[in-house]
C-alpha cells in the first residue's frame, strides 16, 4: 500500500513487488491479525511402547470440562471448547492468542485397543492419552524348539 503510492509519485523509487509487499508489512501498524487457518490445532505428538500408544496434545488454557475424548470403532476423537474470558470495560489493542476455541481432532489407531483402560490426564497445558493396547497386538516372545 504505502511502496504502491510511492511509487505512483516517484515512479524512479519503484520497488520489486515482494520487496514492496515486504516493506508494506513491515511499515503496518500493528492490529489484530488473522490467524493461519492452516495450522492444525491442537498440535499432537503420537509415540507407541510395547504396551501402549500414547498421544500427546498441547492445550494450554485448557480445562478436563473443556474436552471430550472418545474411541470408537479404532478412532480416538478429542473435542474441545473455550470461551474466550476477558475483562469488561477494557480496549484490545493486540490479539495474538487464540480467545474462543473450538476444535476437533480424530486419529485413526491402526492396532487394537482396550478401550477400557484408556486414560487422559491434563498438566501443564499438555494432555496426555493413553491408549494401552488389547493382549492381540502387543508383541510377544515366542520360543522356538531345535529339533
Amino acid at each position: 500500500m504505502i511502496t504502491r503510492r510511492m511509487s505512483r509519485m516517484f515512479p524512479e523509487l519503484s520497488l520489486m513487488p515482494p520487496v514492496g509487499s515486504f516493506v508494506d508489512a513491515m511499515l503496518r501498524t500493528p492490529g489484530f491479525e488473522v490467524p493461519d487457518v492452516h495450522t492444525v490445532f491442537p498440535p499432537l505428538n503420537v509415540f507407541e511402547t510395547d504396551e501402549s500408544f500414547v498421544v500427546e496434545a498441547e492445550l494450554p488454557g485448557f480445562t478436563m470440562g473443556d474436552l471430550e475424548i472418545s474411541m470408537l470403532e479404532g478412532e480416538l476423537t478429542i473435542l474441545g471448547k473455550r470461551e474466550e474470558k476477558l475483562p469488561e470495560n477494557v480496549v484490545q489493542h493486540r490479539r495474538e492468542r487464540a480467545g474462543s476455541t473450538e476444535f476437533k481432532r480424530v486419529l485413526k489407531v491402526n492396532a487394537p485397543v482396550d478401550s477400557e483402560k484408556v486414560s487422559a490426564k491434563l498438566e501443564h497445558g499438555v494432555l496426555t492419552i493413553e491408549l494401552p493396547k488389547a493382549e492381540a497386538a502387543k508383541p510377544r516372545r515366542i520360543d522356538i524348539k531345535i529339533t
